[in-house]
């Protein structure tokens, strides 16, 4: 006997997609979210969410991870870096539009999610040209070009230290400041696994014009010699905020010259007493006196603290010139992706201090089961 074969009709197909898709969308509707425990974990966040009439709601593209991402309280969605997508826009909503792509305008967004919804006040809004790693790095040439333009008048010729040369914001200064004519001494992170990597990298991003050396050869006698050819040191990147590292720093530095200490969180301190109290009265004392013969000056950055307290017209000009640097291939930054589900292993690569790539989370909507299909669709 034969058995009934009747196809569905094209209507009942695409509601069956339609269901598939939403049922699918609610399930991996996902945010990392800080636990009683101070654990990220990976958890539910609700349906995909809409717009009222005065919202945008958004789709997690891409989102840099961060150290200061990596403690936060119960609760918390973690992430203040990230680019979204509009997705659909309220009724009373003007400034934005469907497919726009954003970024937080205030620290403490929360990035590491699927959806979301926000106010126009609350995104900048950025290129849909630059692809959303490099939209969600765009803090790291800003923060650059702030340690460059906003602490002296650096002229061209001018020498810099550039501490901590192989992070993100330290191969942004590199480039930046090659891009200025100043002349540069990266100094990557002393005895990383892979410190080959990082000067083969600095060299390229730099140019053959910079010096690149490890951060413990920074203010011995055989530097010194190599600053009396280059010149006076006029300003030194300080990313470790104190010890040894910033020690060298200070006896690095020519007559009259800057250290500038910053960081991408809170502020920190500009008492080299205090930079160095870890390592013992008299040795902090000796390099107080150093500080006071050479008359060198102290400041501090702290980016968030800029960021939050800057007006949206000033960051939105600052990180439209960071993304035509990027899309004209004038900068460029190291980085490794990996998929919202994939957060285990990408925080494991993130918090490698020595690390050279910035781990990004992107495919924020994307399940294993997609990535099986993939594969087997590939193959």
């Amino acid at each position: 006997s034969s058995r009934s074969t009747s196809q569905p009709t094209a209507p009942d197909m695409r509601a069956r997609i339609s269901a598939t898709t939403a049922v699918r969308a609610a399930r991996w509707t996902r945010c990392l979210s800080f636990q009683v425990s101070g654990q990220l974990s990976l958890s539910p966040a609700g349906e995909p969410v809409s717009a009222s009439s005065g919202t945008v709601a958004l789709k997690g593209l891409a989102a840099p991870i961060m150290q200061t991402d990596l403690v936060g309280t119960s609760e918390a969605v973690a992430g203040n870096e990230g680019v979204f997508e509009v997705t659909e826009v309220g009724s009373s909503v003007t400034e934005l539009q469907v497919g726009d792509r954003v970024v937080p305008a205030k620290s403490g967004f929360g990035t590491f999610r699927t959806f979301a919804t926000a106010r126009p006040a609350d995104v900048i809004k950025v290129s849909t040209e630059l692809p959303p790693c490099y939209s969600s790095l765009l803090y790291a040439p800003a923060l650059a070009h702030h340690l460059l333009t906003s602490f002296g008048d650096l002229k061209a010729g001018d020498v810099i230290v550039n501490s901590r040369a192989e992070t993100s914001v330290g191969q942004c200064v590199a480039q930046l400041a090659r891009a200025r004519g100043l002349v540069v001494v990266n100094a990557p992170t002393d005895k990383a696994p892979d410190e080959e990597d990082s000067m083969k990298l600095l060299s390229e991003l730099g140019g053959t014009e910079q010096t690149t050396c490890q951060h413990d050869f920074i203010g011995t006698p055989a530097f010194q010699k190599i600053a009396a050819e280059l010149g006076p040191v006029k300003l030194a990147l300080d990313a470790y905020g104190g010890g040894r590292p910033t020690a060298r720093l200070v006896q690095a530095l020519g007559s009259g010259g800057k250290l500038l200490t910053y960081s991408y969180g809170p502020a920190a301190t500009v008492d080299v007493g205090t930079l160095l109290a870890a390592e013992g009265k008299p040795f902090a004392d000796a390099l107080a006196k150093v500080v006071a013969g050479k008359a060198i000056q102290t400041a501090s950055f702290s980016y968030q603290q800029w960021y939050d307290s800057a007006d949206a017209a000033e960051k939105t000009k600052l990180y439209a010139e960071m993304a035509d640097r990027f899309l004209d291939g004038t900068l460029d930054v190291w980085v490794e992706e990996h998929p919202l589900h994939d957060f285990d292993f990408a925080k494991v690569r993130a918090s490698d201090p020595y690390y050279v790539r910035q781990v990004i989370l992107n495919k924020m909507t994307e399940t294993p089961e997609d990535l099986v299909a993939q594969v087997k669709a590939s193959l």
